[in-house]
């Protein structure tokens, strides 16, 4: 039986990791029920799956400061927000839950000799779904050029619902960034199906919900290709996809 330690959780909010401030994540899916019959009815109710929601909620420490948690949090507030939980974060194959909601709460919380703590609410809504899906690629690189990372195997032929580039850090001299999502069926001869280019750090905004959202095509295996360019580069960055 696979274990997890929470440990290793990770929590991003628009591209930005907030693991670092956080030390407690709930993701919470729930259906209304309807109306239900009494023991006293004399016909039965047939009860069906109503409304779908999802709410994701967080603690964690405050700071202020630039990039700091209540710089970006303030800003995010009652803004749409695509937001990833995942067990873990940076290794292939691993599993997350997205889903675009908006921030309706953050609190700020003090107290005598206390840390200063916080915590979020993202919301999603009636008509917004979780989607559960995999880690395609998570890593730090630093050398400039090109390079193919790892295949994930996902097992069948489904069609893909959507692959996200989560660019967390982009530094250097003139850096950019490219990306690029490759699909195989026979884990050797790959083609390209979405291209992500000339992403540098201007649009590393916390408002950007996504730098690179696109429906792929059906493939049993999908790998990363990236490309960085610049003086000293250095891009920290997380690709998902899901079937």
């Amino acid at each position: 039986m696979a274990k997890i330690s929470a440990r290793n959780a990770r929590l991003l909010l628009s591209g930005r990791d907030f693991s670092g401030h956080t030390n407690n994540i709930t993701l919470d899916l729930t259906v209304d029920t309807p109306e239900v019959t009494t023991f006293a009815d004399n016909t039965v109710q047939n009860l069906h799956g109503g409304v779908k929601a999802n709410e994701l909620t967080s603690d964690g420490f405050f700071s202020t400061g630039a990039s700091q948690v209540d710089a970006e949090l303030y800003d995010m507030v009652a803004q749409p927000v695509l937001t990833g939980f995942y067990p873990y974060l940076y290794s292939a194959s691993q599993t997350g839950y997205e889903f675009t909601g908006v921030l309706n709460k953050y609190n700020m919380k003090f107290g005598v000799n206390d840390a200063a703590g916080m915590s979020l609410t993202v919301s999603g809504g009636s008509t917004a779904g979780v989607l559960r899906g995999q880690v395609l690629a998570g890593t730090t690189v630093s050398a400039v050029g090109t390079s193919n990372l790892g295949s994930v195997d996902f097992g069948g032929y489904g069609a893909v619902t959507y692959g996200i580039l989560h660019v967390i850090s982009l530094t250097g001299t003139t850096p950019k960034l490219s990306a690029s999502i490759q699909h195989s069926n026979d884990d050797s001869s790959f083609t390209t199906i979405y291209t992500a280019g000339s992403i540098i750090p201007a649009h590393l905004s916390t408002l950007i919900s996504a730098c690179m959202t696109s429906a792929l095509s059906a493939s049993r295996y999908r790998r990363v290709a990236v490309e960085l360019e610049g003086t000293s580069p250095c891009a920290t960055f997380v690709i998902t996809s899901a079937s």
